[in-house]
């Protein structure tokens, strides 16, 4: 998307990068299971 022509905005969704660091964040928190994160870890790889 364009604002005014000059400037490219970006839809603000995080790459798969940002998406497995924080993925691994919240298993080190003990905010998910090993299972959830290997689960969620799958389908973002998938995407690639």
């Amino acid at each position: 998307m364009i604002d005014g022509g000059t400037h490219i905005i970006t839809g603000g969704a995080p790459d798969a990068a940002s998406r497995l660091r924080a993925l691994q964040a919240l298993r080190d928190q003990g905010l998910i299971s090993s299972a959830e994160y290997e689960a969620k870890r799958a389908t973002i790889l998938n995407e690639l």
